[in-house]
């Protein structure tokens, strides 16, 4: 895999360290992926795949961009996180990427497979085929959500993953093989 992709982001240091400009640069690059350059169709059942434009904020961001910049359990609390906004291109080149391979499990570059997280509502998780990235996408019956996404930065969490994707197409294996 190319060490070009997905492309590097912008830093903070990119901006002399001035953090309200990054973060508008930052903000601009999700509004340029996800408004201007609308995702294609969702490839799985052909649904929609859209973003949650409510609630905004003071400054008119929407919760999806927040999600995608932002690390913490409690979604009050969530805070500004460097490594995310420096990737705030990546989940629309691996949204493209999957888009472009489905329905291969797993390419050069991602592989894809389904949790419900105890939810009971389908997930897609599209990961760099090293698992050192994930983007989560939730399926809401019509229509899916970009829901967040994530650098994965221990190597436990990255084995984990790699086992969810595993088991993941083992079962779907046997249940096809009956």
């Amino acid at each position: 895999m190319s060490s070009t992709w997905p492309t590097p982001g912008r830093c903070l240091e990119d901006f002399d360290g001035d953090w309200n400009r990054y973060i508008e640069a930052c903000y601009q690059q999700y509004r340029d992926d996800f408004y201007s350059g609308r995702p294609r169709p969702w490839p799985i059942g052909g649904q929609d795949l859209n973003i949650k434009r409510q609630p905004v904020d003071e400054r008119g961001w929407c919760r999806t961009f927040w999600h995608l910049v932002t690390a913490g359990s409690v979604e009050a609390d969530r805070l500004p996180d460097l490594a995310r906004l420096e990737r705030v291109g990546w989940p629309m080149e691996i949204l493209q990427a999957f888009h472009e391979s489905y329905p291969v499990r797993r390419s050069a570059k991602i592989c894809w497979w389904m949790n419900d997280r105890g939810s009971g509502k389908g997930r897609y998780l599209l990961a760099l085929a090293d698992f050192s990235y994930v983007v989560i996408v939730a399926d809401r019956g019509g229509y899916c959500l970009l829901w967040t996404a994530y650098p994965v930065e221990y190597s436990n969490r990255r084995r984990r993953l790699r086992q969810e994707f595993e088991d993941y197409w083992e079962s779907v294996d046997q249940q096809r093989n009956g």
